[in-house]
């Protein structure tokens, strides 16, 4: 355990709550949409505390929290999703912490399920699926096949992503939480480090957590991020990741220039998605394209010499019926 994954929690835990943090950024209508989900969650003889972690002070999300009267911590400026739930385990009282993110929708039954099937593991990644329900776009598509494979990570790379996380509390006070210097990795490297400790792992098959589908310019944002992440685990953590040399990369990219071949296309998109074959040959060219760019784009990264370690200001409240009443 180091400075930068380090959780100075303020309450003793309670070992009949359950504590879901969501860190958000400027997604207030995610946030509405997860929050509504959650109400008629039933979880036993364990109570429910929410917090949620306004990464950037946004107005619009402590009105969110007002409305749904949860506990809220808020953190100016945005320092990215790792070290917002770290400050938000920091409030937390829970013997059993939930991860996920603003705008997945949790289906009725998924909390008690979840604390169920914590019980004899300590780490517990959950099934997420994209929502399928109305594929209009090429991009819609290819993420209902390929987005989340969570089964896949936890059995070859021990980690699962953070949209739906279960943990006990003690795996915090015993290894620390996730890397604050990260903005994309920190689930894979906090995952691996819980592997390594002699933890057990398990994975919630059903039911699944609702992600919605991102926009085109969305998911292009995404791998720009996966890819600086990748680039920080190899600088912080050497081995951890597979990191290719400057001419394989430059080697890659000029391949990804080329269309990709029209057979097989429709095998990689969700079958009887009604999206045009043609969309389909443009969107995997686009993808290779920006895969290979953002690639080399990110390069220099593991070579920077610092981090900007973040100093935010971070405030607590217990947001009530007649607005927001600030905690310590």
């Amino acid at each position: 355990m180091d400075v930068f994954n380090k959780i100075n929690f303020r309450n003793n835990a309670d070992k009949f709550t359950v504590s879901l943090v969501i860190p958000v950024f400027k997604d207030a209508n995610g946030l509405d949409m997860t929050l509504d989900s959650i109400p008629d969650q039933q979880c036993g003889k364990y109570k429910l505390e929410i917090i949620v972690v306004n990464d950037g002070g946004d107005s619009e999300i402590s009105a969110v929290c007002r409305k749904y009267k949860v506990k809220m911590v808020e953190i100016e400026p945005n320092c990215g999703s790792y070290l917002a739930r770290n400050k938000g385990l920091e409030y937390s009282t829970g013997d059993i912490i939930v991860f996920t993110d603003a705008d997945v929708i949790i289906p009725p039954g998924w909390l008690e399920q979840a604390i169920s099937a914590i019980g004899p593991v300590d780490y517990l990644a959950a099934n997420i699926r994209v929502d399928d329900r109305e594929i209009q776009t090429a991009v819609h598509s290819y993420q209902v096949c390929h987005s989340f494979p969570n089964a896949a990570y936890l059995e070859q790379e021990h980690f699962g992503v953070t949209a739906g996380l279960v943990i006990k509390r003690r795996l915090l006070e015993q290894l620390g939480g996730f890397d604050s210097r990260l903005r994309s990795g920190g689930d894979k490297e906090f995952g691996v480090r819980v592997y390594q400790a002699g933890c057990k792992q398990a994975f919630l098959s059903s039911p699944p957590l609702v992600h919605p589908p991102k926009t085109l310019a969305q998911y292009l944002r995404s791998i720009k991020r996966i890819k600086q992440g990748h680039e920080r685990l190899a600088r912080f953590y050497p081995g951890t990741i597979s990191r290719p040399g400057l001419l394989r990369r430059l080697g890659r990219f000029l391949r990804y220039l080329l269309p990709p071949r029209p057979m097989g296309i429709n095998r990689r998109f969700s079958p009887g998605d009604g999206v045009p074959l043609l969309r389909k040959w443009f969107f995997l060219w686009l993808l290779k394209f920006f895969k290979g760019f953002y690639d080399l784009q990110v390069w220099g990264l593991r070579f920077s010499k610092t981090v900007p370690r973040p100093c935010p200001e971070v405030t607590f409240f217990d947001c009530q019926t007649h607005g927001l009443n600030r905690g310590e």
